[in-house]
């Protein structure tokens, strides 16, 4: 990982005092356990734009997202894009190539203005894996859906417009990484841009461009400053199933 990038937080408080701590994969931990988890993290923080760790790196292990939101990205040879994913708070990333990769497969990249959370080297993650059951099914149920949603979504590319599968993503950004208003809207915490928007879909910059101009003109979505507003929660939750 780009060790050289962080910021090492002055508290080293215990992984269950976590504001993710129940969304985590090693949250079915003994007390030794959750020992070895704190003595051995690395608490750190990254700004926007800032790679966790690059495609081809070495893997050391794997990063737990305390409250930010990351991006992960694939690559082949010739730039095109072969996976990607939005981790959210509570989620990890590096542990698809932990065990049969020598290799990260992507390269993850810190989306909102901030990301806080902890690294845990691979020799940490693999004595859990060995010792503790509950958390060894946690990590090989998690890399079995991202498996299947990623077949999932080679038959979305061929099924559903990419209309539709921006608004299911925005769906998720929004159920998982908003804040709800008195008034029943959902402001984003951070800012995504098309760009990114159009990376994570694997489209045009134009194509995503096109149609969130679309869902302000038909008042889905608006613009806070840099920010996206949810205001028809339904409407977009409809239009993902078109």
């Amino acid at each position: 990982m780009s060790v050289q990038t962080l910021e090492i937080s002055p508290t080293r408080g215990t992984c269950s005092k976590c504001p993710a701590w129940s969304q985590s994969l090693f949250k079915k931990m003994s007390e030794d356990e959750l020992q070895l988890l704190t003595n051995s993290k690395k608490p750190c923080s990254f700004e926007k734009n800032q790679v966790i760790f690059n495609q081809s790196e070495e893997v050391s292990g794997i990063f737990c997202n305390s409250n930010g939101l990351v991006k992960v990205i694939q690559k082949d040879a010739t730039d095109r894009i072969l996976f990607s994913r939005l981790a959210f708070p509570g989620d990890s990333v590096g542990y698809r190539s932990l065990f049969i990769e020598k290799n990260y497969k992507g390269t993850a990249t810190v989306v909102s203005d901030q990301v806080d959370g902890c690294l845990l080297s691979k020799a940490t993650v693999t004595t859990l894996f060995s010792q503790n059951p509950a958390f060894a099914q946690e990590l090989v149920k998690k890399m079995a859906v991202e498996l299947e949603r990623t077949v999932e979504e080679k038959i979305e590319l061929k099924e559903k417009s990419t209309f539709a599968r921006l608004c299911f993503l925005l769906i998720n950004l929004f159920e998982q990484f908003s804040e709800e208003t008195t008034e029943g809207h959902f402001n984003l915490k951070s800012d995504i841009t098309k760009v990114e928007l159009a990376q994570i879909l694997a489209v045009a910059d134009e194509t995503v461009i096109r149609h969130m101009s679309e869902l302000r003109s038909d008042g889905v979505i608006k613009q806070n400053g840099k920010r996206l507003v949810l205001m028809n929660k339904k409407q977009l939750e409809k239009l993902a199933k078109l």
